[in-house]
């Protein structure tokens, strides 16, 4: 198998819904657990959106979405993604877990959960407008999203682009100051200050063996300032 092929395995892997231990099949489940696809594609956003849909649709008390692997997901796909769970799912509470990064676009679906937990090491990131999507007439590829779209893509594919990337910032803004920590590293103390953080269910377990010991926090990193 050739690594194309491996990767495509590996991404429809990552989209599969898990049942949580003790239920049955053809019963309601009590929680679900799915591992968010870097939805890189028209067809893996669409075949990722239906297995989010057909979840839900089961309703089960809890639906849980993983971000694993430092995860950007393309602006549009996750405008996609941050109307299908912000919409009312009756009796569903969707828990979102990041246990890596989420950057760019994926801090908004991250940010859509009913309930947010996110590893104590990890972080949280995104651009401003200008450095996430240049507007270039030439034919250069600056950045991650420029690389993704091609060297070769034309200029007003890059401008709805940018378009997309606007209303992302808009709705984040919803959520958390945009002009304040656009550009920052947005660590989970300071999440948890804004009243935007739950607990990792990690982070539990460590304190129950560990006797409550933390990960110091970094102020220059953005970041809870010590008291």
């Amino acid at each position: 198998m050739n690594n194309k092929s491996s990767q495509k395995t590996a991404k429809a892997a990552s989209g599969k819904v898990k049942k949580a231990a003790g239920s049955k099949s053809g019963s309601k489940s009590d929680m679900a657990i799915v591992t968010v696809p870097e939805c890189d594609s028209a067809s893996e956003t669409a075949q990722f959106c239906d297995q989010l849909l057909s979840t839900l649709a089961q309703k089960p008390k809890a639906l849980t979405l993983r971000f694993i692997g430092p995860h950007s997901l393309p602006p549009d796909s996750a405008l996609i993604l941050h109307e299908i769970i912000t919409k009312k799912h009756n009796g569903v509470t969707i828990i979102t877990e990041a246990w890596s990064p989420v950057l760019g676009a994926s801090f908004l679906v991250w940010l859509a959960g009913d309930v947010r937990h996110m590893r104590r090491t990890t972080f949280a990131h995104f651009r401003s407008l200008q450095d996430n999507f240049p507007v270039r007439d030439d034919k250069s590829s600056i950045d991650e999203f420029m690389e993704f779209l091609g060297p070769n893509e034309p200029a007003p594919f890059r401008n709805l682009c940018e378009e997309d990337y606007k209303t992302v910032l808009q709705l984040l803004d919803e959520y958390i100051p945009v002009g304040d920590w656009c550009g920052k590293i947005i660590r989970p103390p300071m999440l948890q200050e804004l009243g935007l953080l739950g607990p990792h269910p990690a982070d539990e377990l460590l304190k129950k063996y560990l006797g409550g010991t933390a990960v110091p926090a970094d102020p220059e990193d953005g970041s809870a300032p010590k008291r």
